[in-house]
């Protein structure tokens, strides 16, 4: 998770007046959740939490990830040359996002969404495919998530 998300809260409590305590008790999320993350003790954040955040400071989600300072960062990753294609990064992110939020049985970091965004884009750059391999994408989303945990 950027450091523009601390900064995000931050601002937003010392603007408000609020301890790390009340903030996380104004998003909803667990005792030291957002003071840890603050501190560096936890780098990166569950997605739930990050939404909850976003919501509570009035911005999107992708303005509190910097979401795309980070797929220009995380995609492609690997030594191979594979150009970048930003509508393609953006399709899988969503895609990938989607079934995040549709496993109910796991909670997933910002940090495994864009690992299986990375995957599956690779996947799918290197097949010189403009779009996303959906069947792989789907295959990858149900068999392969899981095992993120």
């Amino acid at each position: 998770m950027s450091n523009a998300a601390r900064k995000y809260i931050a601002d937003y409590c010392k603007k408000n007046d609020l301890s790390a305590s009340a903030f996380e008790h104004q998003v909803g999320t667990s005792k030291d959740a957002i003071y840890s993350f603050l501190t560096g003790k936890v780098t990166d954040l569950k997605l739930s939490t990050a939404i909850k955040i976003a919501d509570a400071l009035s911005i999107s989600l992708d303005e509190l990830v910097e979401r795309q300072e980070i797929l220009k960062k995380f995609l492609p990753k690997t030594g191979k040359k594979l150009k970048h294609n930003h509508k393609l990064a953006m399709e899988i992110f969503s895609y990938v996002n989607q079934c995040a939020e549709n496993n109910k049985n796991h909670e997933y970091s910002f940090r495994d969404i864009m690992y299986a965004t990375n995957e599956i884009y690779e996947y799918s750059a290197e097949n010189n495919l403009n779009c996303m391999d959906k069947k792989f994408a789907e295959w990858f989303c149900k068999n392969q998530m899981h095992s993120l945990k």
